[in-house]
Formats: structure tokens, C-alpha cells, sequence
């Protein structure tokens, strides 16, 4: 059976009618781990390991990867919203004002990134040059516009598993286009885990059974000699 712990740092979005609540997070770790240990602090899946030590287990190895625009080859964030409220069971009124709010707030979010990185390259960012303030003032933007992504609900309804995120992608071919991995992917991270490799994903993706449902449930249908597909 797969052990799961999800950590929940970002609190709850607020319900909608017919909608699941959703939390957000500014980061999010997700460790996924192929070998019967114990659940890491955020997100683990347990699965018999290929690799054994002759004088018992050896010591994990993680290889830890971005997710959007790294494992997948676009940025699968502007797909959350359509995503919440195909699951959600929005009608067309309401799918179209979703899609609205997440794109003002979007807009938002690459205007202030914007204005920050600018004030940063013109030398009037309030600390200096160094690159933890540079850090903290990006920072400080996603983390505003995160808690009004909360706020909005625009995402409330997303999937909590990724057998639902499946199977949306499965009647949505747009959502399925935009959601695919890189030629190569899951059989470079299934050939690191056959020599010892545990997978992590550092990410801020809002849709954690996203990533399970594209990025490892692909690796594990390689080690199963599924291939890629």
C-alpha cells in the first residue's frame, strides 16, 4: 500500500458551492520515495526498490528536481484553474469567471515581479545588492499574490488524488498537451532510481496529485517496463 503525509503549511482555501477546499503553499516538497523507508515531513510514496546493499540499506540518495518547465515541457500552472473547475463541475458562467479571477491575479503577479526586479536592477530595492534581499523582495510578491489566489478561491476544487487528476487529463486534450513531461524525463529519473536514486520535487505547484499523477506515475510505469508513454 502507498503511505501518504501531506503537510499543510498554507492553510485552506475558502469553500464554493460544489467545490472542495484546496490549501496553498508558497513551496511546496514533495518526496517521493520509491523504497519502503519511513514518510518524509511532506509527501512520500513507498514502493520495493530495485537497488539493494549487500551489507544491509544503504543510505538514501535524493535527486531533487523542479517540476514546471523542468520535468514538463511548459509551465503547468495556468492549467490549475480549468483543472479545479472541470473537477468542480463549474457551468460555463462560472468556469469563465474562475478563468478571469486567475488571470488578473496572474497579471498581478508578473507586474509587481516586474517593478521588484527592476527597482533591484536600478539599485533601489531598500537592501542593497546583496542576493538574500534580492530573494526576500521577490519573495514577498509571490507570497502576497499566494494569499490572494487563497483568498479568491479561484483554485478551490482542485483534485486530491491523482487518479482524479487522470482522469480529467484524459477527457481534456488541452490540459493533457500542456501537462506532458520531456522526451526523457521519467526514464532519467527511473535510471536514477535504479542506481539508487530516491525522487524529490521541489515546487510551488498548487496541485501536489499533479505532480503524482504526471511525474510519477510515469517513472513507475518505466520501472514496471512500461516505457514512456
Amino acid at each position: 500500500p502507498i503511505e501518504q503525509k501531506i503537510a499543510d503549511p498554507g492553510g485552506g482555501m475558502p469553500n464554493g458551492r460544489r467545490r472542495s477546499s484546496w490549501a496553498i503553499s508558497d513551496c511546496l516538497l514533495l518526496a517521493f520515495a520509491f523504497s519502503p523507508i519511513a514518510p518524509s515531513p511532506c509527501l512520500s510514496f513507498a514502493m520495493p526498490s530495485a537497488v539493494a546493499a549487500a551489507d544491509g540499506p544503504a543510505p538514501l540518495r535524493w535527486l531533487v528536481v523542479d517540476f514546471d518547465g523542468t520535468c514538463t515541457a511548459e509551465d503547468t500552472t495556468p492549467l490549475l484553474p480549468r483543472m479545479a473547475s472541470l473537477h468542480a463541475g463549474d457551468d460555463d458562467g462560472e468556469r469563465c469567471a474562475r478563468l478571469g479571477t486567475f488571470r488578473a491575479l496572474e497579471e498581478e503577479f508578473f507586474r509587481a515581479h516586474s517593478e521588484v526586479k527592476d527597482a533591484l536592477f536600478a539599485g533601489s530595492g531598500g537592501g542593497g545588492d546583496s542576493l538574500h534581499s534580492a530573494l526576500n523582495a521577490l519573495d514577498q510578491v509571490s507570497t502576497s499574490v499566494t494569499a490572494s489566489v487563497s483568498k479568491s478561491a479561484c483554485l478551490a476544487g482542485l483534485p486530491k488524488r491523482p487518479e482524479e487528476v487522470l482522469r480529467i487529463l484524459e477527457r481534456d486534450g488541452a490540459l493533457r498537451s500542456g501537462a506532458r513531461l520531456r522526451a526523457g524525463c521519467a526514464e532519467a529519473v527511473a535510471r536514477a532510481h535504479e542506481a539508487g536514486w530516491e525522487l524529490g520535487v521541489l515546487s510551488i505547484n498548487w496541485c501536489p496529485p499533479l505532480i503524482e499523477a504526471v511525474l510519477v506515475g510515469a517513472v513507475r510505469r518505466y520501472l514496471r517496463g512500461g516505457g514512456e508513454r
